[in-house]
C-alpha cells in the first residue's frame, strides 16, 4: 500500500506540473473570485466543467503567475493536492479535496513546507480543479508518469467521461493555451 501512495502521490505531483501557463494576453477583465463549484445535486465532482472564465486574467494574477521568484502555481497546487489533501482524493471525497487544496494554496501549511500563493480565489480554483480534474478522471494513466502520452490524452478528454481537464483549466483561467 505504501509503494501504491508513492506512486499515486509522484503522479499527482507531476500532474500539476502539466498545468503550469503563464504569459499576457493583453486582457486585465474579471472580479469574479467565486469558488468555480461546479457540482450538481448527487454529484461528487467538482472538476467535470469550469463555470468560471476568465479568472487569472487580471493583472494581480497574472504578474504572480509570472514572477519566477515565487513557486509555480501548478506545482504548489500539486504539492496541496498531493499532500496535506491526499486522504480526500483517496478515499474519492473530490470536494473535500478541492476545499483542502484551495486552503493550502491560500493559506500554505501548518509546518510552513508550502508557501501561499498569493492568487485571487477564483484562479487558485483553476489550478486544484486542473490537479483534481486529472486525479479524478485520470489516475490510472497518470499516476506513473504524468508526462506519458497516455496520461496527455486522457487529461486532454480521452477518458471514459470525455472530461477535458486541460481545456477546463485553460477555460477556467484565461491564460493563452500552450
Amino acid at each position: 500500500m505504501k509503494q501504491w501512495t508513492r506512486i499515486l502521490l509522484v503522479g499527482l505531483a507531476g500532474l500539476s506540473l502539466t498545468f503550469a501557463a503563464c504569459g499576457d494576453d493583453g486582457t486585465t477583465t474579471t472580479t469574479d473570485t467565486s469558488v468555480a463549484d461546479t457540482s450538481t445535486a448527487g454529484d461528487t465532482s467538482t472538476t467535470d466543467v469550469a463555470a468560471a472564465t476568465n479568472q487569472c486574467t487580471n493583472a494581480a494574477d497574472l504578474a504572480r503567475i509570472q514572477d519566477t521568484t515565487k513557486p509555480d502555481p501548478s506545482a504548489v497546487a500539486g504539492q496541496c493536492g498531493t499532500g496535506v489533501c491526499i486522504s480526500f482524493a483517496l478515499s474519492g471525497d473530490f470536494d473535500g479535496a478541492a476545499t483542502c487544496a484551495a486552503t493550502c494554496m491560500k493559506d500554505g501549511d501548518t509546518d510552513a513546507s508550502i508557501e501561499p500563493v498569493g492568487l485571487s480565489d477564483g484562479c487558485t480554483d483553476c489550478y486544484v480543479g486542473a490537479v483534481l480534474c486529472a486525479a479524478e478522471h485520470c489516475l490510472a494513466k497518470c499516476a506513473s508518469d504524468a508526462n506519458a502520452q497516455p496520461c496527455i490524452d486522457c487529461r486532454n478528454g480521452d477518458n471514459p467521461d470525455s472530461v477535458d481537464c486541460t481545456q477546463n483549466f485553460y477555460d477556467c483561467s484565461g491564460l493563452p493555451q500552450q
